[in-house]
C-alpha cells in the first residue's frame, strides 16, 4: 500500500510539474506547433492545426494501451465546424478481477468494435474510463498548448459528443461523471505537456506523409519521442 500511495503522490507531482512546463510555453510567442516549417510540402502544410490536433490523439491512444490502426488528416476539408481528420485504434483488451472486461469483437485487426464493460465501484474500471476519456480529450488540449494561435474550442465538438457517448453507454451521469471527466481531464493536460515532443513529431511527420501515417509509423514515432513515465496515466 505504502509504495501505491508513492505511486500516487509523484503521479500527482508530475502532472503538475508537466502542467506548470506548459503553462509557461503557452505563455511564449511561438509559432504554431512549434515546428520548423519545412519546404517540399505545401499540400498539407495548411493543415498542420489539424496534423496538432489528431496526433494529440494517437499519442494518448497509444500510450494507455490501444493500437493504432491509421491515423489521418483530410487534406480538401474545409476550415470550418465538421471532421477534419480522425484517428482509427483498436482497444486493449483486459480482463477486471470485479468482472469488468474490454473484448474486441473478433480477430480482424482493422475492426475497431469492442464490447466493454466496467463496475461503477472498481477503482480499475473507473481508471480505465479516466484514460479513455483523456484520450478523446488530447486531441483539443494539443492544439491549446501547442497551436495556441490557432486553437479554437469548438473544434473539439466531435470529441465531446463522443465523451457523451462513452458515459451514455456506462450509464454515468450527474456527480460521478463530473468527477470522472475532470480526471479525465487532469489527466488529458498532463498527457500532452509531459508527451510534447511525441506531439510535435507525429505532427511533423503527418504533414511530411500528406495527412497519413499508419499505425506502424504512428507508434514507431511514439517510441522515438516518449517520455518514458506514464505514472500521470496511473499505468
Amino acid at each position: 500500500m505504502k509504495r501505491r500511495g508513492r505511486a500516487r503522490a509523484r503521479s500527482l507531482s508530475n502532472s503538475n510539474s508537466a502542467l506548470l512546463v506548459c503553462e509557461r510555453a503557452k505563455s511564449k510567442k511561438r509559432p504554431d506547433a512549434n515546428i520548423i516549417l519545412m519546404q517540399g510540402v505545401p499540400m498539407i502544410e495548411g493543415k498542420r492545426y489539424e496534423c496538432c490536433h489528431e496526433a494529440g490523439h494517437a499519442v494518448a491512444r497509444i500510450l494507455i494501451g490501444d493500437t493504432i490502426i491509421r491515423v489521418c488528416v483530410y487534406p480538401n476539408a474545409a476550415d470550418g465546424p465538421g471532421e477534419r481528420g480522425g484517428t482509427d485504434s483498436k482497444a486493449k483488451e483486459r480482463e477486471c478481477r470485479c468482472g469488468g472486461y474490454t473484448r474486441n469483437r473478433n480477430e480482424d485487426p482493422f475492426d475497431t468494435r469492442s464490447r466493454i464493460h466496467l463496475e461503477p465501484g472498481c477503482g480499475e474500471c473507473m481508471d480505465y474510463l479516466k484514460n479513455r476519456i483523456a484520450a478523446l480529450l488530447a486531441g483539443g488540449f494539443a492544439t491549446e498548448y501547442h497551436a495556441p494561435q490557432k486553437h479554437r474550442p469548438d473544434d473539439s465538438q466531435f470529441d465531446k459528443r463522443a465523451i457523451d457517448q462513452e458515459f451514455a453507454h456506462h450509464n454515468i451521469d450527474g456527480p460521478e461523471r463530473s468527477t470522472i471527466e475532470t480526471a479525465g481531464e487532469i489527466r488529458a493536460r498532463a498527457l500532452v505537456c509531459q508527451e510534447r515532443e511525441a506531439i510535435l513529431a507525429m505532427t511533423q511527420s503527418l504533414v511530411e506523409s500528406n495527412g497519413s501515417l499508419t499505425g506502424m509509423e504512428a507508434t514507431q514515432t511514439v517510441r522515438k519521442h516518449f517520455s518514458g513515465d506514464t505514472l500521470y496515466l496511473n499505468l
